[in-house]
């Protein structure tokens, strides 16, 4: 269980009060719920360069790139090679580009969402504690390590 710096509960025991289990379950809730938040905020933090290159790739292809191309294309077509060939290699060029710029957005996407991770660890551990408490004494339930990964300030 990450406890964001507070002493970790008590070990549960067989005979505890519904009311003590509430408690805890109410605990594990609240922190659950500030872990979410705070990745939530460093994945957003993370993003703004992401969504930045994905916005300027898609407004570079969608303007000033195709002028780019077809000038491309008469150029080659100056240059002695058939019109068919010379506008091919110039969109080849343009899918090219356009294709680079979002697989990098893209990935840095990717690699924000990996943000989350932690959130769904904690959560993971929450809840085998919770239903191993909840099971009654069929198991004696193990409290999650405190030694996760450490909780943002």
């Amino acid at each position: 269980m990450f406890t964001n710096g507070r002493p970790p509960l008590p070990p549960v025991e067989l005979g505890r009060s519904g009311q003590a289990l509430l408690s805890d379950l109410t605990e594990l809730g609240e922190l659950q719920a500030k872990l979410l938040a705070a990745d939530a905020k460093s994945a957003a933090n993370r993003s703004v360069l992401s969504l930045a290159l994905v916005a300027i790739g898609v407004v570079l292809a969608a303007s000033g790139l195709p002028v780019l191309l077809v000038a491309a294309g008469y150029g080659l077509v100056a240059a002695g090679l058939p019109a068919w060939a010379a506008f091919l290699i110039a969109a080849g060029v343009g899918f090219a580009i356009g294709g680079l710029t979002a697989w990098l957005g893209l990935k840095g996407l990717m690699r924000a969402a990996g943000t989350f991770s932690r959130s769904g660890d904690a959560f993971s551990a929450n809840l085998r504690w919770v239903k191993a408490s909840l099971s009654g004494g069929r198991s004696e339930p193990q409290r999650p390590s405190v030694n996760g990964p450490t909780s943002p300030r």
